[in-house]
């Protein structure tokens, strides 16, 4: 009697090279006893042992496949044990190119490729925290501020918390807050602007009043850009402001030094926006002739009215350009 074992670990190779040898022993008058796993054959014919696991399909397809192919090994010459062992070297010669092809096919289901997280599963840039604080999810080109929420880091204000802050982006840091001389009059806030005049009732930043005022008087509004620190604006080109105002009012950039330079924005109707060209910025009447502009040493950004004697306007945009 010969036992022939066929572990699970290589099923083709172990398979096709039981099955010749027990054809090999059947024909030469040995009893033979092969088994796969869990599954015992006598003489080629299939005999399930009460230890077999009927739900696996593996075990299911190689008695189905051991049993047709011991049943088909009729070309073995018993009398020859030369051409037996080139029979069993032939079929252990196929079983290894089959298994050469079954590794092969196991490499390409490893998931080496998109399965392995590095492909397509991998987190959005926007997720990474490359464009900006991780906390917001925020989409290429925008950043997250103190709020939470998603902000084009271009952007100044835009008043979308109407908030006296302003947006923590850029590595800017600042507020709005009003300035003037006792001869003026004068509201200041960041809201809705108040009454029922305004063109665009989006929050922004308002001052309104007047008074009997001199050529000394002034009145206006200021954000600071790094609370009261310089913060460089070199790096751009420009400024867009959107402002609603009636009469003509004064854009100004102030420096360290307490210099100013300006842009005069005439009265309109409605809200419009305007981009401002730094270097179109002309000193302010205050400011010494012969003061360069200085972009690297800018401290505060300011809007007030030419004339303070009657104004209304409402800043409702500062985006850098």
């Amino acid at each position: 009697m010969h036992v022939v074992s066929i572990p699970r670990a290589r099923p083709i190779r172990a398979v096709l090279t039981a099955v010749a040898a027990a054809a090999i022993l059947g024909a030469q008058g040995c009893d033979a006893i092969w088994s796969v796993g869990d599954l015992r054959f006598v003489d080629g014919q299939g005999a399930s042992d009460s230890s077999a696991d009927s739900d696996s399909e593996a075990g299911s397809d190689s008695s189905t496949h051991v049993s047709s192919d011991s049943g088909t090994e009729s070309g073995i010459n018993p009398g020859s044990d030369a051409s037996a062992d080139a029979t069993i070297d032939s079929a252990f010669d196929s079983s290894s190119e089959s298994d050469s092809r079954a590794d092969s096919d196991a490499g390409a289901d490893s998931g080496s490729g998109a399965d392995s997280g590095s492909g397509a599963d991998s987190a959005p840039v926007a997720d990474s925290g490359t464009t900006g604080d991780s906390g917001c999810g925020c989409q290429p080109g925008f950043v997250c501020d103190q709020w939470q929420q998603c902000i084009n880091p271009l952007i100044i204000d835009n008043f979308a918390t109407c908030s006296l802050q302003i947006p923590m982006v850029g590595g800017r840091a600042g507020s709005w807050t009003d300035f003037g001389t006792a001869a003026v009059s004068k509201q200041f806030g960041v809201s809705s602007p108040p009454g029922t005049s305004w063109s665009d009732t989006s929050c922004g930043a308002w001052s309104t009043g007047g008074g009997t005022v001199t050529s000394s008087d002034y009145a206006g509004i200021d954000v600071t850009l790094d609370n009261g620190a310089t913060y460089s604006l070199a790096a751009y080109t420009g400024i867009t402001v959107t402002v609603e105002t009636a009469q003509e009012v004064s854009f100004r950039v102030k420096m360290l030094n307490s210099y100013t330079f300006r842009y005069l924005i005439p009265g309109a109707t409605g809200a419009i926006a305007y981009q401002i060209p730094f270097s179109s910025l002309t000193p302010s009447p205050s400011t010494p002739s012969g003061t360069t502009l200085d972009l690297t040493q800018v401290t505060d950004l300011q809007v007030l009215p030419v004339n303070p004697a009657s104004f209304a306007y409402a800043v409702h945009l500062l985006q850098l350009y």
